[in-house]
């Protein structure tokens, strides 16, 4: 293998050990919906708990990388569309997808992404500003990187992510 095709295996890897780790499966959305009171805490789940179904317990030195590694960016665009834990977002200059976990707070409830789209929050055509992470891996000219959004800002207000960490920018 030439390290062009290298490159580009490592990145398919890495983005897709990357989506599985920093996102809730559906399941855990639906589990954490029916633990959520109506002022957003936990109901009967431990921080251990919380961070298992995370990720955070089980791929701990990603997370890390990710963390230490990863560049706070701010992306601005227009929503194309909402799929498979990523928003997609067009900049004017491309399309860019931000990997984007399940559940978003608001001033008054937690939603899942699925609810918002739903609800018309948010949806294909609205301007966004999106608060992430990018994490960049370069190699012989060739950079793959992952966006992490952590924080979404539209007309209407401002929804935050539901992780077991706080990050400000």
């Amino acid at each position: 293998m030439n390290s062009k095709t290298k490159m580009v295996l490592a990145a398919v890897v890495i983005s897709t050990i990357l989506v599985s780790l920093a996102l809730y499966q559906p399941a855990s959305a639906a589990y954490f919906e029916g633990k959520v009171k109506e002022n957003g805490k936990m109901m009967g789940d431990s921080g251990d708990d919380m961070q298992r179904q995370l990720g955070f317990k089980r791929h701990p030195g990603l997370w890390l990388r990710l963390l230490r590694n990863g560049e706070p960016v701010t992306v601005e665009g227009t929503i194309v569309n909402f799929t498979r834990h990523m928003l997609i977002l067009d900049t004017g200059e491309e399309q860019i997808r931000v990997i984007v976990p399940s559940l978003w707070s608001t001033e008054e409830e937690v939603l899942t992404m699925h609810e918002i789209f739903e609800e018309e929050m948010l949806g294909s055509g609205d301007s966004v500003t999106v608060n992430a992470l990018r994490w960049d891996i370069r190699e012989e000219g060739l950079t793959v990187y992952a966006i992490f959004g952590y924080e979404i800002s539209y007309d209407g207000g401002k929804l935050y992510a539901v992780l077991p960490i706080n990050i400000e920018g």
